[in-house]
């Protein structure tokens, strides 16, 4: 510990991170992990350790164990025949999914899935699947007839077509491996979207200019870095696009690829060559996006391929395909301990990089649809961030919502040119609706940080949440269900304990809904609302008076937050005994629209985990500083270290005396595990004060 403070932490592909328990001298982590999602273990040392002291070793040496147990007997993956499209399509006529899914288990290694849907207009069908040790292949049948698609071996398989209304339709998943063992809860990798055929037409062909693709550029590794970050387009064939951008690095070097489509029109996928041709790294398919993170190569000549897994065989699908890349590269000298790794090429969450007119996004080959939520990367060296986006089609129906941020309050202005919109400026949630007319707007976020706690630094890979839609008009009102105001009922006023309750509701009324309750006992509360968030903006949130604990970490009055997801809000928490107010409030509403609660209120929960904290010693000389490692040895040194004690009072302090005996280094590291302690660290000479 002495030598620099080794962090440890585990990363999940959701972004999330989980941090290991401080012992002294050690670093631990025992965490339940979720099927399907890909995980990185971190071993690093802070930048504010890094020390100039010439007498300390440079290198730290550490142990390192880890071990992996199954625990589950049931795999936490979704069929293909879990998935309803026909329940997908009632509502917009468009699906799109991007999800690992069960291979599903069979003695004689053959099995196909089923899933059959309709469509309300014409609209276009793809399906693509990752290359995997499993052959899966694709097929699509009209009212029976097994329509025309592509298929490759070696697991990777394609298959597109146009749809028709008053059709029954059939998509049907292929499995064969006589000769694999199947891992428990092997999965793999399916992106399928069902979009309505836009009435403005995508161009067949990109005209005189076939193509505008990356050139390779002059990487001289005295600049350090090389970043491109652009518009290009090509015209599909009969053959499978394909272009490489050669590089080469004369020392370690940091990249980081991505690219951006639209998947309805096009599949593409990127990798990286080395120079005989073989495939370093393949991109992870993701959702209207392909990239290969962050990542070091050694000195070498490379290549960076962007290609269509398969050609689109129908010709009269063959469009001119736009998509962004993003190239980065950098010495590995610009990444170290003294200045933290560069922005532009940490892997963290997503960021907004012309999301709402890129080919990703609400563009003529998306029928100018955008709807989407995502964890954003905040951006930590700006106070703003300006996102330009254009409206080219149609009068087009705008909402943004971000929900309370507990380190930063997010003001946002809507502008089209220079002429303020919409402004959007509150303490907790933000909201933003308009009827948007055909031109050029821009959205400006600005940070505050909450009660002058510094913004986060760029390495933390701090993330806001947001949900926005951009919907044409004339599509709102010939695809979203209008409904009657008269046919709502009343909103319950209780719960019952242990009752599980779920119901729909249509609503026109911007005031919300609230539902108390008094709990006496401990209990766990979880609710979750769904609704159709271009018609209606909402919030879940719950506020708790007069909370009987004695836990210090949690005060008396307490806000639970809900967390997100694409039109759905959810709570799940432990309460105590007090009173509590659950609300609903909704922003906006266009039309009656209809929204769905469910909430479970359980006795029965015993979780009195802070009977084991700890007190901090008060004199580090005695012997009842021996439970956290004292007292002091001969020569003055010792190491204090423990975990989960208890936070004193607010506005108190607690005095921890030591002797010096010898000239010595002193180093001090605590973290809460609420985000609103402030806890301060003094080190006095003179022990009277």
């Amino acid at each position: 510990f002495l030598l620099g403070d080794i962090r440890l932490s585990l990363k999940t592909s959701l972004g999330t991170n989980i941090d290991s328990i401080r012992g002294r001298n050690e670093h631990n982590l025992n965490v339940v992990l979720e099927a399907v999602f890909t995980y990185e273990i971190s071993v690093e040392v802070g930048v504010g350790s890094v020390h100039e002291i010439g007498k300390f070793p440079i290198c730290i040496l550490y142990d390192f164990q880890i071990a992996l147990e199954d625990i589950s007997e049931n795999c936490a993956l979704y069929s293909m025949e879990d998935y309803s499209f026909s329940h997908l399509l009632l509502t917009s006529n468009w699906v799109h999914i991007q999800n690992q899914l069960l291979v599903p288990d069979s003695q004689d290694g053959f099995v196909t899935e089923k899933v059959e849907f309709e469509v309300q207009g014409t609209s276009l069908f793809r399906a693509f699947t990752e290359p995997h040790r499993v052959n899966i292949h694709f097929r699509i049948y009209e009212n029976d007839n097994l329509l025309p698609s592509s298929s490759n071996s070696y697991g990777e398989a394609l298959s597109s077509a146009i749809l028709a209304p008053g059709n029954t339709y059939r998509f049907e998943v292929i499995y064969s491996y006589t000769n694999i063992q199947l891992d428990n809860c092997e999965s793999w990798n399916l992106e399928l979207e069902i979009a309505p055929i836009p009435k403005t037409q995508v161009p067949s062909t990109c005209g005189d200019v076939e193509s505008d693709l990356p050139i390779p550029e002059d990487y001289e590794m005295e600049t350090d870095t090389l970043e491109k970050n652009g518009l290009f387009y090509f015209s599909q064939t009969l053959d499978s696009f394909s272009h490489k951008i050669p590089f080469t690095t004369d020392t370690d070097t940091y990249i980081h690829f991505l690219i951006r489509y639209d998947f309805v029109w096009s599949d593409l996928s990127i990798r990286v060559l080395k120079s005989d041709g073989t495939t370093l790294y393949l991109g992870e398919n993701q959702f209207n996006k392909n990239k290969i993170k962050p990542l070091k190569l050694s000195p070498g000549q490379y290549e960076l391929e962007i290609f269509e897994p398969a050609a689109m065989q129908e010709e009269e699908l063959h469009r001119c395909v736009y998509f962004n890349l993003i190239f980065a590269i950098t010495k590995d000298t610009t990444i170290d301990a003294q200045h933290g790794i560069q922005e532009g090429y940490l892997d963290c969450h997503e960021q907004f990089l012309s999301v709402f007119d890129s080919p990703s996004g609400a563009s003529a080959i998306s029928g100018y649809i955008y709807h989407n939520f995502q964890k954003v990367r905040l951006e930590a060296s700006k106070s703003s961030q300006i996102i330009p986006f254009s409206i080219e089609h149609d009068q087009s129906y705008f909402r943004m919502f971000l929900p309370y941020h507990p380190d930063v309050d997010i003001d946002i202005t809507l502008k089209k040119g220079s002429v303020t919109q919409q402004r959007s400026s509150g303490y907790r949630e933000e909201n933003l609706y308009q009827l948007l007319s055909v031109g050029e707007y821009s959205l400006t976020l600005r940070y505050y940080s909450h009660s002058g706690i510094p913004l986060p630094s760029p390495e933390e890979c701090a993330f806001f949440e947001t949900e926005i839609a951009i919907i044409p008009k004339s599509y709102y009102e010939s695809n979203f269900k209008i409904h009657n105001c008269e046919e709502t009922e009343a909103f319950p006023d209780e719960i019952i304990f242990d009752v599980p309750f779920s119901n729909s509701y249509i609503h026109n009324q911007e005031e919300g809904y609230s539902l108390k309750f008094e709990i006496e006992t401990v209990a766990r509360l979880r609710v979750e609302l769904s609704y159709e968030f271009i018609s209606s903006g909402a919030f879940l949130f719950m506020d708790g008076i007069g909370i009987e604990t004695d836990y210090s970490n949690l005060p008396e009055n307490h806000t639970y937050y809900s967390k997100m997801g694409k039109e759905v809000q959810y709570i799940d928490e432990i309460l105590y005994p007090g009173n509590y107010d659950l609300q609903i409030h909704f922003y906006d509403p266009m039309e009656c629209t209809e929204f769905h609660i469910f909430y479970e209120l359980n006795h029965g929960y015993s979780i009195d985990f802070c009977d084991d904290l700890n007190v901090l010693p008060k004199d580090l000389r005695e012997e009842s500083s021996r439970t956290f490692g004292g007292p002091q040895n001969e020569d003055g040194s010792v190491i204090i270290s423990g975990s989960r004690f208890l936070v004193p009072e607010k506005y108190s302090h607690q005095d921890i005396i030591f002797e010096v005996k010898e000239v010595s280094w002193l180093r001090v590291w605590l973290k809460s595990s609420n985000q609103d302690d402030d806890i301060d660290v003094i080190l006095y000479g003179d022990t009277t004060k």
